[in-house]
């Protein structure tokens, strides 16, 4: 990711944290799918595997709460 890049998410994030949360939501629906799919290809069941990525990825709220405050812009006092 170029300099540019980088500042316009950055910028993108503070502007519009709505849009911001439903990108970091959609990335880590993304990353169960794409564990839960290795999982299955690996020979779990699909429940199985579904749980699994679950508890590998953690809270899904947390992981993502997590996420957008790193973005946000912080007030120094």
């Amino acid at each position: 990711m170029s300099v540019l890049d980088a500042l316009r998410y950055r910028l993108r994030s503070w502007l519009r944290p709505a849009a911001h949360a439903r990108d970091v939501d959609d990335e880590l629906r993304f990353h169960l799918a794409l564990e839960v799919a290795q999982r299955q290809a690996g020979g779990d069941a699909p429940v199985d595997a579904a749980y699994a990525a679950r508890r590998r990825l953690g809270n899904v709220t947390a992981v993502a709460e997590e996420a957008i405050s790193a973005e946000s812009p912080t007030v120094l006092r």
